[in-house]
């Protein structure tokens, strides 16, 4: 997560229920604050393999000071070495994307990624995707994209495929929506939800429900308003919410309306 660190932004951080997060600075790449549980620290990332570095706990030092740590850190990098395993690379780019991306992005890098299962960079071909899925081919020229700018390759075997996603034709059939209206499954209240709101499934992920229906940032980066109706009402919160603000979504909610209605 991406913002402005200054002293009161990071006193406002809430900690998470378990676990830690990492905000990254956006005047300083490569900084940020990790929150766990109990406390707070300033962090660097650097190096070649993007190492991290705790610089000092948060209060033990001001701001100023520790990004000036981080820059001490980031100006001492050594000269970059040439990783040719694909394992080791990818897991640098995937970390990379953490302090830019949104986490929907990085997970679809992740799953697509995973699917390369050769040794060497230089042993990817595009035989070993499938290209004719726009998200697929894209997820393989960003990471390579990447890894010639690290200059651990020069040479990307996606750069001439295309990424153009085709627009969908494809609509639920009224016998469809019944279907999954009806479909008995522990998923069946998200499933509901989908079908009343027209929401993306990473879009109710991030659902805040108040007077209204807010999804803070939308596929075109803009905050998107839905009316909060009685038949809405019904449904939220939704069942394996930690919160009432928050709405959690298992990655199975397509496979049940897939298996249950064979909708494609």
């Amino acid at each position: 997560m991406r913002q402005k660190l200054t002293d009161l932004a990071i006193r406002k951080l809430p900690h998470p229920p378990a676990g830690s997060v990492k905000y990254w600075d956006v005047l300083q790449p490569g900084f940020g604050v990790r929150v766990t549980t109990r406390a707070k620290a300033y962090f660097v990332m650097y190096g070649q393999r993007r190492q991290l570095h705790t610089i000092a706990p948060y209060g033990q030092i001001s701001l100023s000071d520790a990004r000036k740590e981080a820059r001490r850190y980031l100006d001492r990098i050594p000269a970059k070495t040439r990783l040719e395993t694909l394992s080791e690379a990818r897991t640098a780019f995937l970390e990379d994307c953490e302090a830019r991306l949104r986490p929907a992005t990085i997970t679809q890098y992740r799953y697509y990624l995973s699917q390369l299962t050769a040794t060497k960079l230089s042993d990817v071909a595009r035989r070993d995707v499938d290209t004719t899925c726009p998200q697929a081919v894209a997820s393989c020229k960003a990471f390579f994209n990447w890894c010639i700018r690290e200059e651990l390759t020069d040479r990307n075997p996606f750069a001439m495929l295309s990424a153009k996603t085709v627009e969908r034709e494809r609509v639920l059939t009224p016998d469809e929506i019944r279907a999954v209206w009806k479909v008995d499954d522990p998923l069946r209240p998200y499933l509901r939800l989908l079908l009343l709101t027209g929401l993306r499934r990473g879009e109710l992920n991030q659902l805040q429900v108040d007077e209204y229906l807010t999804v803070a940032e939308t596929k075109n980066g803009k905050p998107h308003h839905l009316p909060l109706t009685p038949l809405v009402s019904e449904l939220v919160p939704l069942p394996y919410c930690t919160k009432w603000r928050t709405v959690a979504v298992p990655l199975s909610a397509h496979q049940s309306v897939r298996s249950a209605c064979d909708v494609t």
